[in-house]
């Protein structure tokens, strides 16, 4: 990677991730109700067009994506996770969306700078 790129080239635009979320979410579910039996095919394919998205940024990052599908039941949902990161250069992105008939979902968009890989496990708290 160039190390003189600009600091446009190289700055996490939340607006611009949120969109691809919101895109690749509907895109795979759209306006379908909750099936157990898509949720699987939906998770895969909302992380993969995000990432694929994210990679077309052209960034100097590495990504790690999250997606939960649950059906509108009342039952709760908990998670938790860690991570170990630089903070002048890696951040984090969590996006609830609601807006469904019958599920809702959560996504989380991590990066982190290119030559940090190895210092950067998978989670992170939500």
């Amino acid at each position: 990677m160039d190390e003189f790129q600009s600091g446009e080239e190289t700055a996490f635009v939340v607006d611009e991730v949120t969109n691809i979320i919101k895109e690749a979410i509907e895109g795979a579910i759209g306006g379908n109700a909750y099936q157990h039996n898509k949720v699987n095919q939906w998770t895969s394919s909302v992380v993969e067009q995000c990432l694929n998205q994210l990679t077309k940024l052209g960034k100097p990052f590495k990504y790690i994506v999250t997606c939960v599908i649950m059906q509108k039941n009342g039952a709760g949902l908990h998670t938790a996770s860690s991570c170990y990161w630089d903070n002048a250069t890696d951040d984090t992105l969590d996006h609830l969306q609601k807006e469904y008939q019958e599920m809702e979902g959560s996504m989380s968009a991590h990066k982190g700078k290119e030559e940090n890989r190895t210092d950067l496990e998978q989670s992170r708290p939500s």
